[in-house]
C-alpha cells in the first residue's frame, strides 16, 4: 500500500496483455478484486484524479473508428476558415496592389474605344442611338480610370508622410465603385458590338444584360456572401 500511495501520475496500466486497456478505465474497486485474485496491476496516480487521468488515457489510445479521419477534416476546414490579420500599413498595401492591377485593364479598354471613334465604320455603320451609347461607354471607362487613381492622389496630398484607416477606407470604395462603373460600360459596348455583327436589336440587349449580369455576380454579390 505504500508503493501505491507514493507512485503518482496519469496512467493505469496492465503488465500484462491478457485483456488489454481494461485497466485503464475500471474502477478502484475492480482494481482491487483483481489484485485479490493475483493478477498483477500496477496503478500510478492519486485517488482523487485517478479515473479521470485513466478516461484520458484511454480516449487517447483507444478512439472510435474515423474519429481521427473527422478531427482532421475539422482542422483542414479551421485552418481554410482561418484568417490572419493584416497591420494597417500591410493592408493598405494590398488595396494599392489591387489598384494597380485594375488600372492596366482599364487603361487597355479606354484606348481601344477611342481608336475606334477613328474608324470611318464607325461613323457609317452605326445608327446616332448606337455611337451614344459607345460614347457613354466611353465616358463611363474614363471615371473607373479616375475613380481607380482617386487613392494615389489622396494620399499624395492628404497623407504624404503617414497612413490611416481612412485611407484603406477610400481605396476600397473607389476601387470597388470602379468596378461597377466598368461593367456598366462594357456591357454598353458589348451591345454596340453585338448589334454591328447580328443586326438583332433584342440579341444584343440579352448578351448585354447577360455579361453585366456575370460581372455583378462575380464583383460584387460573390464578394458580398462570402464576407459574411
Amino acid at each position: 500500500m505504500a508503493r501505491d500511495s507514493s507512485e503518482h501520475g496519469a496512467l493505469v496500466t496492465r503488465k500484462r496483455h491478457t485483456r488489454p486497456y481494461r485497466a485503464l478505465v475500471a474502477s478502484p474497486s475492480a482494481i482491487d478484486v483483481d489484485r485479490k485474485q493475483g493478477k498483477d496491476v500496477s496503478v500510478i496516480g492519486s485517488a482523487g484524479n485517478g479515473r479521470a487521468n485513466c478516461c484520458r488515457c484511454f480516449a487517447t489510445h483507444r478512439r472510435a473508428p474515423g474519429t481521427e479521419d473527422q478531427a482532421m477534416k475539422v482542422t483542414r476546414q479551421e485552418s481554410f476558415d482561418s484568417l490572419q490579420g493584416l497591420q494597417l500599413r500591410d493592408a493598405i498595401d494590398f488595396a494599392l496592389a489591387e489598384a494597380r492591377m485594375v488600372l492596366p485593364g482599364i487603361q487597355a479598354i479606354f484606348g481601344f474605344q477611342l481608336i475606334v471613334t477613328f474608324n470611318e465604320r464607325f461613323a457609317h455603320a452605326l445608327a446616332p442611338s448606337q455611337q451614344a451609347l459607345h460614347l457613354a461607354a466611353l465616358i463611363l471607362t474614363g471615371i473607373a480610370m479616375a475613380l481607380v487613381l482617386t487613392p494615389a492622389a489622396y494620399h499624395r496630398r492628404v497623407q504624404r508622410e503617414s497612413v490611416s484607416s481612412k485611407l484603406l477606407d477610400v481605396t476600397s470604395r473607389m476601387v470597388s465603385s470602379a468596378m461597377i462603373v466598368l461593367a456598366i460600360g462594357l456591357a454598353l459596348d458589348l451591345y454596340v458590338v453585338t448589334v454591328l455583327v447580328t443586326r438583332a436589336p433584342i440579341v444584343s440587349g440579352a448578351v448585354a444584360l447577360t455579361i453585366l449580369g456575370l460581372f455583378f455576380a462575380l464583383w460584387i454579390v460573390y464578394p458580398g456572401l462570402a464576407r459574411r
